[in-house]
């Protein structure tokens, strides 16, 4: 009786054992399958990471390059550059990469930008909002001019990509304002910053100076924006070259000018 008993307390423990082990494995091989870079941040090995993103959303389709002849040509990623972003709890990392197919040369040809935002976590860093293939930039086949970084409002970053046109005989300048919200990044603001060329001058639509700002007013945790400008070109003669200050708020879903 005492055998069988020993017997029956060595099987609890050996099942107990299997029992742990296998939460073990389960852990582990969940840890390893969990997206991210191990270590200290590695711009190398996050814009590795971040091409890999690329190659898995999809084909021409996924990335809105849906007509031919470019819906049957390769695409090409490449890494635009890399941001940091400080918060007030610890720094963050941006990757901005984009994607387009290659020949890809027109006046409309505006490759597709891609934002991931890297979090750090216990072992590394792994991306807390992203968006891929989503946001058409630039023209004639190169990305835009410029992306840089500014404070949208304690701990809010705005990514602001500036882009240019050039429509024969019309030259625009376009500022847009993207965000991280809930995982995914969401264009906040868009301006039209400059429209030069002899078609604007006949109409009287051509603009003068450009300059945006940010004022200390927080709504939904988002600061103004202040926007001034000078209507008119000095180029044009008679024309309307007043200058314009306009408030933008955040509204909820994005900045609308305040009345």
């Amino acid at each position: 009786m005492n055998k069988l008993n020993g017997f029956r307390v060595l099987l609890a423990a050996a099942a107990s054992l299997l029992v742990l082990l296998g939460g073990l494995y389960f852990l582990s091989h969940r840890h390893s399958a969990e997206p991210g870079i191990a270590g200290k941040w590695n711009n190398i090995e996050a814009g590795r990471y971040v091409v890999g993103m690329l190659k898995n959303h999809g084909d021409a389709a996924a990335f809105g390059f849906d007509t031919e002849p470019y819906s049957s040509v390769p695409l090409h990623n490449y890494i635009y550059d890399y941001y940091r972003l400080n918060y007030t709890g610890g720094e963050h990392h941006l990757v901005v990469a984009y994607t387009k197919p290659e020949p890809f040369d027109c006046r409309h040809c505006a490759p597709r930008l891609s934002l991931v935002e890297f979090a750090p976590n216990a072992d590394g860093w792994a991306p807390e909002a992203s968006s891929i293939g989503e946001i058409p930039a630039g023209s004639w086949g190169s990305p835009p001019y410029s992306v840089g970084i500014m404070e949208l409002g304690p701990d809010r970053f705005g990514i602001v990509i500036e882009s240019s046109e050039d429509q024969r005989g019309a030259w625009d300048a376009s500022l847009d304002i993207y965000t991280a919200i809930d995982g995914d990044f969401r264009k906040v603001a868009s301006f039209v910053t400059e429209r030069h060329g002899f078609l604007y001058e006949e109409q009287g639509l051509a603009t003068g100076s450009w300059q945006m700002g940010t004022l200390p007013q927080i709504t939904g945790g988002f600061y103004d924006i202040l926007v001034k400008k000078r209507n008119g070109s000095t180029e044009t003669p008679g024309s309307d070259n007043t200058a314009v200050n306009q408030v933008y708020r955040f509204d909820g879903e994005q900045y609308s000018p305040v009345s």
